[in-house]
């Protein structure tokens, strides 16, 4: 069973994403939070496999989070949710170790495989249509498995274009 942490400060995508989720075979969601700082008290609690994460909420957001979750339990795997596109907040999610990046508007199946994808420690696919070249560049990046709370990214300018998650 993987189990699934859902956090967003919108209570209508919080309990959309439980039902959904929870009506797949295989996939739980074990706990829900409104922000970054009770998303650390649910990880401490129930210690998910998988955290689907707003990226914009109140008191701590997702960037920040990711950053001190990864630092604490680097074996959970964090997709970022968001209903833009916003390059900055994506890239350093990513950088401190978000497995993905997924829009909200993603449909069901699409959401599905991405909880099942980097559970199982695969890349995961990014929809070519939502990356800026900067989070593009960031993900094709290789990540020392030996310690996800600092590492640099070096990308330079002939990088070749990998629609991928290195996880």
């Amino acid at each position: 069973m993987i189990k699934v942490l859902v956090a967003d400060d919108q209570e209508l995508i919080r309990q959309s994403l439980q039902i959904v989720l929870n009506s797949k075979e295989g996939i739980e969601v074990c706990d829900v939070a409104t922000d970054g700082r009770e998303v650390i008290q649910c990880v401490r609690r129930q210690k998910p496999d998988v955290i689907l994460m707003d990226i914009r909420m109140p008191k701590m957001d997702g960037v920040q989070c990711t950053k001190i979750i990864k630092e604490n339990y680097p074996q959970i795997k964090i997709i970022i949710l968001t209903t833009f596109d916003d390059d900055e907040y994506v890239y350093n999610a990513l950088k401190y170790g978000a497995s993905g990046y997924l829009l909200k508007g993603v449909s069901m199946d699409e959401l599905e495989s991405a909880v099942r994808t980097v559970y199982s420690g695969r890349a995961m696919t990014v929809p070519s249509d939502s990356f800026s070249v900067s989070a593009i560049s960031l993900l094709a990046a290789p990540v020392p498995t030996c310690s996800m709370i600092f590492h640099s990214v070096f990308v330079s300018s002939s990088m070749p274009f990998f629609p991928t998650c290195i996880v």
